[in-house]
């Protein structure tokens, strides 16, 4: 059976922090994450996610990420091929 890749989605979001760690740098409040969310022409979606150091990553993390996958839309799925 032949999978491809027809779509992805990543979304930025700070997700607060029930318990934040306290460097020594200050407490960090949020997550910065990046979900995303890879989808196939069997209607199967692989969702995973990207941690970042700082809010202000957020954006470039997700330019970077889209920019990526514009490459691998329709090739089969094959993670140690595509890696």
């Amino acid at each position: 059976m032949s999978i491809k890749i027809t779509g992805f989605r990543a979304r930025p979001v700070a997700a607060p922090l029930k318990y934040p760690p306290r460097p020594a740098s200050g407490a960090i409040d949020k997550a910065a994450l990046v979900l995303i969310d890879i989808e196939t022409d069997q209607g199967i979606t692989g969702c995973t996610y990207l941690f970042t150091f700082a809010e202000s990553m957020l954006k470039p993390t997700v330019d970077c990420f889209n920019a990526v996958c514009e490459l691998i839309v329709g090739e089969q799925v094959s993670p140690l091929d595509l890696e």
